[in-house]
């Protein structure tokens, strides 16, 4: 299988920071607090820029702050030119697509289960998220989760070497534990009826 990787140029990068400074100018807007999460928390920490092939920006939310304000977020990132998309309302896999001049920045939710923070796919130690770090990246403060090195090291495992491709097992190093099992049987199930 032949990969195409596209390459963003750096005026498509700056365009992708200017919808990320417009997000947390919203999210101020509406009190609610996210921080950088997967590829842009990767690349901000080994690029200290984005990762020039990350085709999206997932940034992590409380899914409690969120789910019940949809249609807020939907009115506030209207006026500032998104185009909103709704994805999925569930608890447990709540997430809003932002589209900003072709970028997309995907809200995902996150709510607590034992000693992780989760969403249906996906599951992340608990500890990284009861404090957060601030960082410094692309002329705004972000939130990031604490202890940010070794949550990369459970994310991507090798996370300082970057892996140039779309295959998510291939960036994921293999990684097994990040992903949530039941939700994966779930997902074949689902893929299987329909």
């Amino acid at each position: 299988m032949t990969e195409n990787i596209r390459i963003y140029t750096d005026e498509e990068l700056n365009i992708r920071n200017d919808g990320l400074k417009l997000i947390k100018v919203g999210m101020e807007e509406l009190g609610i607090e996210f921080f950088l999460l997967m590829g842009v928390l990767l690349g901000a920490i080994r690029e200290k820029d984005f990762i020039k092939w990350d085709w999206d920006i997932e940034l992590g939310f409380f899914t409690d702050s969120i789910i019940h304000r949809t249609d807020e977020i939907k009115k506030t990132f209207e006026k500032y030119d998104f185009e909103v998309k709704v994805i999925n309302r569930d608890y447990n896999n709540f997430k809003i697509n932002l589209f900003y001049n072709n970028n997309k920045y995907t809200l995902w939710g996150l709510n607590y289960k034992n000693k992780w923070l989760q969403r249906e796919t996906f599951k992340f130690p608990k500890k990284h998220f009861d404090v957060f770090d601030e960082l410094e990246f692309c002329g705004q403060t972000y939130m990031i989760p604490n202890n940010v090195e070794e949550l990369l090291t459970f994310i991507y495992g090798d996370w300082e070497t970057p892996h140039k491709t779309l295959v998510k097992t291939d960036y994921f190093s293999g990684n097994a534990n990040i992903f949530n099992k039941k939700s994966i049987f779930k997902r074949i199930i689902k893929k299987i009826i329909h």
